[in-house]
């Protein structure tokens, strides 16, 4: 179980990441290589390079840095995955095992000054290889792609190097304490699989990440010098320096990485003039229940992108700036996010629930439904579809045995039935016929329960699901999620008036 969970965690059952690759052989004839290349504290990085097939002698390419996912290695299968369709598609592939993944040094999770810096010395490395174009000296033409831990990466180096031409950063995060610990609440399923993949395939840890990792596990919390190292990762304080093509790919059920990170990220990079697109499907570190990942909607977005601003091709038409599935598994598309909305989805309503430890629904990568909780009715409007972050504004008071605490916040659609066959990242398997939780997504709600009557307004995680006729829309209020931290307080929460408001599009 743990090293599912693990490889979960890390992108590699649902992400095109390999975790123990072997190293690529030299083969002469294509040119293929894998060297160890000196890191700016001489820590060895094991490089892959694959040169364009096909080229001729003196005749140069397009690069591409691919990034692998947390706790594995460069892929090195030229066959398969993004490292097959880049090649196919005429670019240098170059791929690398990280500091800690398979290279020398410890793991410090995509640290501008670690990982950020090793990938300076890759593009300087790059440039001295005899395949690669140049736009001037020491500079190569260079685009990055892979999701996740390689989807960090390409933020982190692009906010730091101004040779990296187009990014498509996968699947990833723009705050590391947002991620992991949203609304300071720790996501402990994930926080499990990932500090796992530490212990495995020989992986070493910085100690700061190995303490962080024992700490949060151990209570549920992160100190404030350990928020403050994480903080300093970014890659969300360096966004303002990128100004180049930029295409975020993002997972709708995704609950390590949702899609508001990219949200975050597609707006800063427009903020700062660049051409920007947002393209979510069903696939990242979870699945859709209902609907299969469709993999050629993330092959053709990034080709056409590399095609178009890595290679210079005006001809070629990149296609809506935001294009997103719902829930059927149909993609819409639209000018830009958000998209014109239609009337909203509204609710209220109130309620009062007692809460313990033992309280748990759910699985630990996916919201489940919760018979302890309050719901407030929701007004659906027949035909559209939910798209954007849900709006909750409560009225509430309680006591509990720790005052500060927090309960979770989800929407339910009960005309949607959980499935019988599902994906491979809902563990423990939820039980069939249940109500679905819209997306999977649950979002930590912090409360304080002294007995004072208090008010408060958050954003729900973003979601998009398709109304169907006799869609039985609700918001629960519920006392834990397996997704975060055990409940760690006992008591009750009284809520006399919440109302929350669900962004619609036309459909």
């Amino acid at each position: 179980m743990r090293s599912k969970i693990a490889a979960l965690a890390a992108g590699t059952v649902l992400l095109p990441a390999a975790f123990a690759a072997p190293p690529a052989a030299a083969d002469e004839a294509s040119g293929r290589r894998t060297v160890e290349v000196a890191s700016f504290d001489g820590t060895k990085i094991v490089t892959n390079f694959f040169p364009a097939p096909g080229l001729a002698k003196g005749e140069r390419a397009e690069s591409v840095l691919l990034g692998s996912g947390f706790g594995g290695r460069g892929a090195t299968d030229p066959e398969s995955g993004e490292l097959g369709y880049l090649l196919d598609a005429g670019y240098n592939v170059v791929t690398w095992n990280p500091r800690g993944f398979g290279s020398g040094g410890a793991v410090q999770i995509d640290h501008p000054q670690a990982e950020g810096r090793d990938v300076r010395k890759l593009i300087d490395w790059i440039a001295r290889q005899p395949e690669a174009k140049l736009d001037g000296r020491g500079d190569p033409r260079l685009g990055m792609a892979g999701g996740s831990y390689g989807g960090a990466i390409q933020l982190v180096t692009a906010g730091m190097d101004d040779r990296v031409d187009v990014i498509v950063p996968g699947y990833t995060y723009h705050s590391l304490n947002d991620a992991l610990y949203p609304n300071r609440t720790i996501k402990a399923g994930w926080a499990f699989g990932l500090c796992s993949a530490g212990l495995q395939n020989g992986n070493r840890f910085h100690p700061r990440v190995s303490s962080i990792c024992l700490r949060a596990l151990a209570t549920g919390t992160v100190t404030k010098p350990d928020e403050q190292w994480m903080r300093e990762h970014g890659p969300d304080f360096l966004m303002k320096n990128i100004d180049i093509p930029t295409l975020f790919v993002q997972g709708v059920t995704d609950t390590l990485f949702p899609v508001s990170h990219a949200v975050a990220g597609y707006r800063k990079v427009k903020a700062n003039g660049a051409p920007v697109k947002m393209v979510w499907t069903c696939g990242g570190h979870a699945n859709c229940m209902d609907a299969e990942h469709d993999a050629s909607v993330d092959r053709e977005a990034t080709l056409a992108w590399f095609q178009r601003y890595l290679r210079g091709d005006r001809s070629v038409r990149t296609g809506p700036e935001f294009t997103y599935p719902d829930n059927t598994g149909a993609r819409h598309s639209a000018a830009a996010f958000p998209p014109p909305a239609a009337k909203p989805a509204r609710g209220s309503g109130e309620g009062t629930t007692l809460f313990s430890p033992a309280d748990n629904s759910g699985a630990m990568f996916t919201g489940g439904y919760s018979r302890n909780a309050i719901e407030v009715p929701v007004d659906a409007p027949d035909g559209g579809v939910l798209v954007g972050a849900p709006k909750l504004t409560m009225r509430y008071k309680g006591r509990a045995t720790n005052a500060k605490t927090s309960v979770y916040a989800q929407l339910v659609d009960a005309s949607v039935p959980v499935p019988g066959d599902l994906p491979a990242s809902v563990i423990p398997p939820l039980g069939e016929g249940i109500p679905q939780v819209v997306n999977g997504m649950v979002t930590p709600v912090p409360v304080t329960l002294d007995g004072t009557a208090r008010r408060l307004t958050i954003d729900l995680e973003d979601v998009v699901w398709r109304l169907r006729p006799g869609s039985e829309l609700k918001l629960q209020i519920i006392p834990n999620s397996a997704v975060f931290n055990q409940q760690r307080a006992a008591g009750w929460i009284t809520v006399d008036a919440a109302t929350v408001t669900v962004p619609t599009a036309a459909g």
